[in-house]
């Protein structure tokens, strides 16, 4: 019985872990983008060359990290994190 309890107990613990571990990639990944974007606008104001070539880098970084968080948000397992911790895609 004791064994058997000490199975469920690593179990949960382990659930636990993977469940924080995925809503910190997902957060980590949302800082991420919101930096990127903030960089874009910024850039975006200036007609520079430099700057010009600079934000397209910026643009596909934002597009792939966009497309990962969506990603993880959308589909199984992470979408039942994302479902607990209210976490939506990004448009």
């Amino acid at each position: 019985m004791i064994g058997a309890l000490g199975i469920l107990v690593a179990i949960g613990g382990f659930l636990f872990l993977w469940a924080m571990l995925s809503y910190h990639t997902m957060n980590k990944i949302k800082h991420q983008l919101d930096e990127i974007k903030e960089n874009m606008e910024q850039l975006s104001q200036t007609n520079d060359v430099a700057s010009i070539e600079q934000l397209k880098i910026y643009q596909k970084r934002y597009s792939a990290k966009k497309y990962d968080y969506n990603e993880m948000v959308n589909e199984m397992p992470s979408k039942m994190v994302a479902m607990v911790f209210k976490l939506k895609p990004v448009s």
